[in-house]
C-alpha cells in the first residue's frame, strides 16, 4: 500500500545531489511487500529511515562517495506530499477499510479508524486493528502514528501538560527531536517516578541538565518544582483543558462530618 510516484517525486525533490539510480533503488527497497515480516521490527528499522534516510554509494567526479536518501525533508517541511484517503479498500480477505489514511511522500504513515459512537473503542482496539495488522500488515510497516476513535474516546498520545495526557510519550519525542536536530553526543535518562527522581536522580546525575513534564507541580511556599527545575516553558493546566473540551469538569460535593 504504496504510492511510487508520490514517493519517486518526493526524493528526487529532497535529494537533488544523489544520482537517480541510487534514488530508484531506495524506492524499490521501501515499497516492496513486508507480508510475513517481523511487523514490530519491520516498523522500527523503517522509523529509522524516515528519521536517519537511507545511506547510498555513488561516484562523483571519478571518486567514491556517499550520501544519506532523505525520505522526508523535516528542515522544509513544505517539500512533502501529503494525501489523505477515505473509506478506500483493500484486496484481500478484509472488505471495507479504515476511514482515513495518510501518505506523506507516498508512504502510509498515519492511520485513522473512526468507529459510531455507540460501539466501544475497545472494538476497534481489539477486533479491527488487529485484523488490519493481520490481513493488510503492509499498512503498517511504515505507521508511525495510530489513532482510533469512537468520537467520544480517542486513542492517542497527546501534547498537554494535565494528568493522564501523555507525558512519557512527551518525554520520548522531546529526546528523539534535540537528537535529531542538535548537533552532539547526549545521552537521555528518563524517570517516570517521583519518588525515584527526588531520592537518587539528582545525586547519581550531578553534570546533568534537567527538564521536568508534570501535571501536578510541588507549589506551596517552597515551590520545589521550580527550585530544581527552573522555570515554567509552557503550562496547559487543569481548567484550560476543560475549557477546550479535552478533559471533562470535576464537581465537589461539600460535606460536614459531625
Amino acid at each position: 500500500m504504496y504510492f511510487a510516484g508520490n514517493c519517486k517525486k518526493a526524493l528526487y525533490k529532497n535529494n537533488p545531489n544523489i544520482p537517480t539510480e541510487n534514488i530508484d533503488t531506495v524506492i524499490r527497497e521501501l515499497c516492496r511487500n513486508y507480508t510475513g515480516s517481523d511487523m514490530v521490527k519491520t516498523n522500527y528499522d523503517n522509523y529509522n529511515l524516515i528519521h536517519n534516510g537511507r545511506k547510498v554509494e555513488f561516484k562523483q567526479n571519478g571518486k567514491q562517495t556517499f550520501d544519506f536518501v532523505k525520505l522526508i525533508d523535516f528542515e522544509n517541511p513544505e517539500t512533502t506530499f501529503l494525501l489523505q484517503f477515505r473509506r478506500c479498500g483493500f484486496k484481500g480477505s478484509i472488505t471495507g477499510g479504515a476511514r482515513c489514511y495518510f501518505f506523506v511522500n507516498g508512504l502510509p504513515l498515519v492511520f485513522v479508524e473512526l468507529k459510531n459512537a455507540i460501539i466501544k473503542i475497545e472494538e476497534a482496539v481489539n477486533k479491527n486493528l488487529t485484523d488490519y495488522k493481520k490481513d493488510i500488515p503492509n499498512l503498517f510497516a511504515f505507521n508511525q502514528i495510530c489513532v482510533l476513535s469512537n468520537g467520544l474516546e480517542t486513542r492517542l498520545g497527546v501534547f498537554w501538560h494535565t494528568q493522564g495526557s501523555g507525558k512519557s510519550f512527551s518525554m520520548v519525542f522531546f529526546a528523539r527531536k534535540c537528537a535529531r536536530k542538535l548537533k552532539g553526543n547526549f545521552t537521555f535518562f528518563i524517570v517516570t517516578d517521583r519518588t525515584d527522581l527526588a531520592e537518587n536522580m539528582h545525586t547519581a546525575l550531578p553534570n546533568a541538565n534537567f527538564i521536568a513534564f508534570t501535571g501536578t507541580p510541588l507549589l506551596c511556599s517552597k515551590r520545589l518544582t521550580n527550585q530544581w527545575f527552573g522555570d515554567y516553558v509552557s503550562k496547559y493546566n487543569f481548567a484550560q483543558s476543560v475549557e477546550d473540551g479535552s478533559t471533562v469538569p470535576l464537581f465537589y460535593s461539600r460535606r460536614l462530618l459531625l
